[in-house]
């Protein structure tokens, strides 16, 4: 007879099998089994066998995914969005904690597994889990379900909707699908993380504790760079009456302010309004720029004061921005696009995605250049380089301005696993597609600022020999971040803080070469709610922000939104009812844009009494197919959408994305060109094409008429709002 086992490797729980007969000689393992037996018969609550509860797929819920089955269940995933539906019945789901468990065999994997409670299927009721690995054997699987169960009415839950990662092509076998309690290692293993939990909150607490403190002993109101040092000016307003009590430390940028960090450096205050010059051939550090600065209490064991950060770059460069002829501008710009729209169009603004795992090594390779950056030699990998030189080239050809989106992959996709295992956030779960800098650590942030001070020389010259990026978008929409800029499970403040630490490091970098720079926060639709159980709302993702700011110093950010439609399936948004004209709107969507304008025009979110920036980066309309009902509403979508933005002038751009239609986005069509494999006409212009083509010029008016009128529900109507 075999006797399952769990063994626990990482994060995968395998079923290792062992056999009696094998151990038939081993005393150790017949005691095993006496204790395991006196233990069952004294009834230990934990090794109680309990029930099973199997849960039936149904077939006719296959999405993206073809079914087969021999004496397994072979599930093929076909497009982009594979998710099959499980029913189960008379499950006890309030007695104890409840997992999903199954054993399965893939020579693919999964990226990732999306558990909904069914029947509703609510993002905001789902759950993120790890991927599948690749196993060449039957490997278990198991996921807690208690972070959705509470959720719902559990007299309601009739079963799951499992969404089987996001990709085509991917093979797997499972068995044994069911809802279960943990086994006692599974449940040592939830004890820890929930351990780990509330230390978590703990350090939540304790940053938000940080962030609203006001009886602060001491302030530096500002900090400075001239040639050859900085001058720091601040006031110690409380505390020790004696001034030499209080020295200025250094910090680096990763420097987590709930932990008493170590100070790089000290130097002495020389009165209670003090000025401080500091040469900085005496700082020993290789970033100066990237310091943050505190006042300590005697001891030096905790912070008399917030942190601050430069008050202002002086740019080595004196060359004027670069300001847009119109509001168009298209998105992912570089191959396979074709460069003819930038004319015909008349677009001006493109955004370039920069992947940062290809560009630096740690050793010398084929193909690359040293880089002495820091005190350090890196590698630059031509080939990389080349590649975005060509698409920043050519955009400045056009005269067009350029917002370059920084993403880091997980931390295995990088060439270099140094390199990635030093940039990509330790923390990052293997769920997202990109992944947050590793801010945390000073090697992390002296790795990520070596990649970014090159790309900041290189496309900030004031010759523009490789052309030059004008504004840079930081990461891409964080409020899911668990998808986008992964830093494992973290609230909202944590994850925020983080992310301001990205923004400010590339911000500081930029601003040496381009004196006109901006860094944009990238925000999707979700604004009072959140995709899923992993994200977070977008309002809160500003308010964070404003409060570190107050805190730390304000900067010139800027917002990169991406208002797309409520169901990113359905161009008329006009009827987007989770879009509604107050600050606790659900979601900001091409019908209340106006609310995005408001929040930005309160004086908390001013920078130096003016209205921040506001570019519409991301959006786009869906053409369910390519019937001319489709295609008349993908237009009346853009009209709409249009003649919000004509009375909203603090938004300066709109980028068209995905400006064609691409096989690998759910089934989506938000192109303006279709398909490029199209059967019958191969990127094809849409009647959209054209009204984009409009917009910005004298026909405007006149094509959004157009579009408009074929729509009854619209013709005749004034939809400059809402």
């Amino acid at each position: 007879m075999d006797y399952p086992y769990l063994v626990h490797t990482g994060r995968r729980t395998f079923q290792a099998q062992v056999i009696m007969n094998r151990w038939s000689i081993s005393g150790l393992f017949r005691s095993s089994l006496i204790l395991i037996s006196l233990g069952m018969a004294f009834q230990w609550p934990c090794l109680i066998p309990l029930q099973a509860v199997e849960l039936q797929i149904i077939p006719s819920s296959a999405h993206d995914i073809e079914l087969t089955s021999d004496s397994d269940l072979v599930l093929r995933s076909t497009g982009s969005d594979p998710y099959i539906r499980a029913g189960f019945a008379d499950a006890n789901l309030e007695d104890g904690e409840t997992i999903l468990s199954f054993e399965y065999f893939s020579l693919t994997g999964v990226r990732f597994l999306q558990v909904f409670l069914s029947p509703g299927e609510n993002e905001s009721e789902s759950q993120f889990a790890p991927g599948l690995e690749p196993s060449q054997g039957w490997a278990r699987y198991w996921v807690s379900l208690d972070s959705l169960i509470p959720l719902r009415d559990i007299n309601r839950i009739h079963g799951l909707r499992l969404d089987w990662g996001d990709a085509a092509g991917l093979e797997c076998r499972i068995r044994n699908l069911r809802i279960q309690r943990p086994t006692l290692h599974e449940q040592a293993i939830l004890n820890r993380q929930k351990t780990a939990q509330i230390k978590q909150a703990q350090h939540a607490q304790a940053l938000r504790d940080y962030c609203d403190r006001s009886d602060w002993p001491a302030g530096i109101e500002s900090i400075r760079m001239h040639d050859g040092g900085m001058t720091i000016r601040g006031r110690i307003h409380g505390g020790n009456s004696e001034v030499t009590d209080y020295r200025l430390a250094a910090f680096p940028v990763s420097a987590d302010p709930t932990h008493n960090p170590d100070p790089i450096q000290f130097f002495s205050i020389p009165g209670r309004d003090f000025t401080v010059g500091i040469s900085l051939s005496d700082l020993r550090y290789e970033m100066p720029s990237l310091l943050k600065w505190a006042v300590v209490n005697p001891e030096a064991t905790e912070l008399a004061s917030p942190f601050q950060y430069l008050s202002d770059v002086v740019s080595i460069h004196d060359y004027p921005g670069l300001k847009p002829r119109n509001r168009k501008g298209l998105g992912a710009w570089g191959p396979g696009r074709p460069e003819s729209d930038l004319t015909d169009l008349d677009v001006s603004a493109v955004t370039i995605n920069i992947l940062l795992h290809q560009i630096l090594r740690s050793q010398p390779c084929p193909d690359c250049e040293p880089w002495d950056f820091a005190g350090a030699i890196w590698y630059i990998h031509q080939p990389a380089i080349r590649h975005y030189d060509r698409w920043v080239e050519s955009a400045a050809q056009y005269n067009l301005l350029v917002s370059a989106i920084l993403l880091v992959p997980q931390a295995d996709h990088f060439p270099d696993p140094k390199i990635g295992h030093q940039m990509a956030h330790p923390d990052a779960d293997p769920t997202g597609i990109y992944v947050m800098p590793n801010v945390s650590d000073p090697v992390g942030v002296k790795t990520y600022a070596a990649v970014l001070e090159y790309l900041a020389q290189r496309y900030g010259r004031a010759d523009a020999q490789f052309g030059r990026i004008h504004h840079w978008i930081i990461h891409n929409e964080v409020n899911s971040g668990w998808v986008w800029t992964n830093a494992g499970k973290k609230s909202s403040l944590e994850y925020l803080d983080l992310y301001l630490k990205s923004m400010r490091m590339v911000h500081l970098i930029a601003r040496k070469y381009n004196p006109s720079a901006q860094v944009f926060i990238s925000l999707d639709h979700h604004w009072t709610t959140q995709h899923g159980q992993t994200g977070y709302k977008g309002r809160d993702m500003l308010e964070h922000l404003r409060d570190f700011c107050r805190l730390e110093g304000d900067f010139p950010w800027a917002l990169a939104f991406h208002p797309y439609a409520q169901n990113l399936f359905d161009p008329k948004v006009w009827l987007n009812d989770e879009a509604q004209d107050t600050f606790s709107t659900p979601k900001i969507t091409f019908k209340n844009l106006s609310v995005l304008d408001r929040w930005f025009a309160q004086p908390d979110y001013l920078f130096q009494g003016q209205q921040r920036t506001i570019h519409l980066t991301e959006q786009g309309l869906n053409s369910p197919d390519y019937s001319d009902e489709s295609l008349r509403n993908q237009s009346a979508g853009m009209a709409y959408a249009w003649k919000q933005i004509q009375t909203i002038p603090s938004i300066s751009m709109f980028h068209y994305h995905n400006w064609i239609d691409h096989r690998q986005e759910g089934g989506l069509r938000i192109g303006l060109r279709k398909f490029p494999d199209d059967r019958d006409d191969p990127l094809g212009r849409k009647p959209i094409w054209h009204l984009f083509q409009a917009l910005d010029t004298p026909l405007e008016s006149q094509a959004i008429d157009q579009a408009l009128s074929k729509i009854p529900t619209l013709s005749g109507r004034n939809e400059s709002m809402p």
